[in-house]
């Protein structure tokens, strides 16, 4: 849902009244989507959460490039922050033993 919602509200600015409109537009066309229909953003929802699960268990470099480019979007960046947070708790913790 997460995948699919997000594609969906891509490149748009809605104010809140239409965000809710869209939002439950959007809703009711997932609830009638077929599972096969859904199943590729099932996939990909696996997929992301693999990708950051694996980036949990890496310790994080210093001056990392990536990580200090420009903002995405509010999820994607907020999802970064809490990664780096906690791959740079890694590197504290490695660097104390």
């Amino acid at each position: 849902w997460n995948i699919f919602q997000r594609e969906s509200l891509e490149k748009q600015e809605l104010n809140k009244a239409q965000y809710k409109t869209f939002l439950k537009q959007l809703s009711h066309d997932w609830k009638a989507m077929s599972q096969d229909d859904r199943e590729a953003y099932q996939v990909q929802a696996e997929h992301e959460d693999l990708n950051k699960r694996s980036l949990l268990e890496q310790a994080l470099p210093a001056g990392s490039k990536p990580l200090m480019e420009a903002k995405e979007d509010g999820v994607r960046h907020h999802t970064r922050q809490k990664i780096s947070h906690k791959r740079l708790l890694k590197n504290f913790d490695a660097a104390r033993n």
